[in-house]
């Protein structure tokens, strides 16, 4: 199991859980707390056993809020609706729904936190099924005798324009999923289902992970490295040696074979290995028994590690591996008696929507030719009349974002453990950025970065030099000559503590990044107060302006033209020539 903040995110908004539903356990009490020795090792139960990620959005720590919620609130859901006889996959479709209130209830009551959310891929394991709940763009994959297949499906927009055929008419960001957890006031829980074998590995994961890393290298990892905990290590330090953007979650689970002690019969338990801390930026985690102190030949769940991959329905397997790290370096579980397990096993069946075969060309008549114009031509009108309620999103949220601004918040208490809170408490927020492409669940705002915080300094430090300019071209005014020389040697010195946040190497009295800010808009209120002849332009609450045509409103309407543009032109075409 893995998690780590990346290389240019100032905070991690990932989060993650594994529950063992049938002894009403949770592996983590905490964001930096150890998984637990007993849901390390533990039975796959006659209730299962439950694996989540989160991926949270809003901006700054309220992803961090989002994401935990989600967690935290999909967990104990789980737990209540499995104990009362609640069918897997209804469960979980329950589950999701809890949470999404939960967090668009306070995103509304609290002014501060307006707009975050949380993607969930979680997997509940049953017997001889695996569920799987998907809202947003973070994956779950399937490996299976050497093939990996992607079990979820990215609920994004570049995943839809795709799908549509028109990916070379436009160019869409991929950082704009379709829904999320706490966006809206009702989610559409995307559930499938799978039949699990002996041997599999269930790998779920971010987007920090599958954005720099291709579903073959997924793969390759797993089946090739000398343990799963050595995978997970590697495909996170793959992602941070590509750009390392985002924060890098993955765990990575097996199905493995032991005998129970206590029965004659075969019997099914999990087994689970989870990876040691690799640095300091990464969740510290337990580890299980070795195989070696446990007897061989039944089903069971091994490693655990959290990765993230493209969704895909295509199928695939993996080879199972072998050797030392299968053997005697795997965590085995202690195994459910067989009457506990299904009596045959059930076929796999996943909700995918069934795709409109079009009629050859040649079989339509002029009417139908029509009719298909007409079938593209309203599809461009909701096209159009979505994305104007979009961009009208978009622009009330800049425009509150301009206008805004943050109280601070208490920090958070970490739960005991056990079943955390159900709402955490709110850390101390920092208002999402324009550039971020705002953060109502459309456009994902990810908390400032670096980069970002650089850029505003940079900004800053120019007005402060204007300033200076100006007050040399007029007579008297020492005192405030002498305050700006201040402001400037104060921002010089910020930016060399934020050079060394940038190459982690901080010293002790160094002001963190959030003092930083502080500092920087502390700067920016006194060159608010000084006369207009003094100053430059004003930039609304100190960010950095959109340059004209780089806003998500302005690439979400060209977006949108090509796309009808492109639709227009096939539609025509095909009219000509059947």
């Amino acid at each position: 199991m893995r998690t780590d903040i990346g290389l240019r995110r100032t905070g991690n908004e990932d989060n993650l859980q594994v529950v063992d539903l049938t002894n009403q356990r949770l592996g983590l009490a905490g964001r930096d707390s150890s998984l637990s020795p007993e849901v390390a090792q533990h039975r796959l139960g006659k209730l299962g056993t439950l694996l989540i990620v989160s991926d949270g959005m809003g901006g700054a720590a309220a992803g961090e809020v989002a994401s935990e919620m989600a967690v935290d609130i999909v967990a104990r859901e789980m737990l209540r609706q499995v104990h009362a006889g609640v069918p897997s996959r209804e469960a979980m479709r329950r589950a999701a729904d809890r949470a999404n209130a939960a967090i668009w209830e306070r995103s509304q009551n609290e002014s501060a936190i307006r707009g975050l959310g949380a993607t969930l891929t979680a997997v509940h394991l049953c017997g001889q099924e695996a569920t799987v709940s998907q809202v947003g763009d973070s994956r779950a994959y399937l490996i299976r005798e050497g093939t990996i297949r992607q079990l979820t499906e990215d609920q994004s927009w570049a995943n839809a324009v795709k799908k549509s055929g028109v990916s070379q008419v436009v160019n869409v960001p991929n950082n704009i999923i379709l829904q999320a957890l706490g966006t809206q006031q009702v989610v559409n829980t995307e559930i499938t289902t799978e039949v699990i074998h002996p041997n599999d590995i269930l790998l779920l994961c971010s987007d920090g992970l599958s954005n720099k890393v291709e579903e073959h290298e997924l793969l390759s990892y797993v089946v090739t490295s000398s343990s799963l905990d050595a995978a997970a290590e590697a495909l996170v330090k793959l992602a941070n040696d590509r750009g390392g953007e985002d924060n890098i979650t993955v765990v990575i689970a097996r199905l493995s074979t032991v005998d129970d002690p206590d029965t004659i019969s075969a019997s099914r338990a999990t087994q689970l290995l989870v990876s040691e801390p690799s640095g300091e930026n990464v969740m510290p985690v337990g580890v299980g028994r070795a195989t070696s102190d446990l007897p061989s030949g039944h089903p069971t769940l091994a490693n655990f590690t959290v990765t993230t991959e493209s969704n895909r329905t295509t199928t695939t397997t993996a080879h199972p591996t072998t050797g030392p790290a299968a053997s005697t370096s795997a965590d085995r579980w202690p195994s459910l008696p067989a009457s506990e397990l299904p009596s045959s096993p059930t076929a796999s069946a996943v909700e995918t929507p069934a795709s409109p075969t079009m009629p050859s060309p040649q079989s339509l008549s002029r009417n139908g030719k029509l009719f298909v114009l007409l079938a593209l031509a309203a599809v461009g009108v909701i096209i159009l009349a979505g994305v104007a309620a979009m961009i009208w999103v978009l622009q009330s949220r800049a425009e509150k974002e301009r206008t805004g601004r943050t109280e601070p918040r208490p920090h958070p208490v970490l739960a005991p453990i056990g079943l955390p809170s159900a709402t955490p408490e709110t850390p101390p927020l920092t208002p999402p950025s324009v550039e971020s492409g705002g953060a109502d669940g459309i456009g994902r705002a990810d908390g400032l970065s670096l980069d970002d915080v650089e850029k505003e300094l940079d900004q800053i430090e120019q007005q402060v030099r204007s300033v200076e300019r100006r007050l040399d071209q007029i007579a008297g005014q020492d005192a405030e000559r002498q305050n700006c020389k201040k402001r400037g040697e104060q921002l010089a010195a910020l930016k060399e503590a934020l050079k060394r946040h940038r190459q982690k190497q901080a010293r002790a009295d160094d002001p963190s990044v959030n003092d930083i800010q502080k500092e920087m808009q502390a700067i920016a209120q006194w060159l608010d107060t000084l006369p207009a002849s003094l100053r430059e332009m004003k930039t609304p609450d100190n960010k950095l302006p959109s340059p004209p045509g780089t806003r998500p409103v302005d690439e979400l309407r060209r977006t949108v033209e090509r796309t009808v543009e492109g639709l227009t032109n096939n539609a025509s075409q095909f009219i000509r020539h059947p």
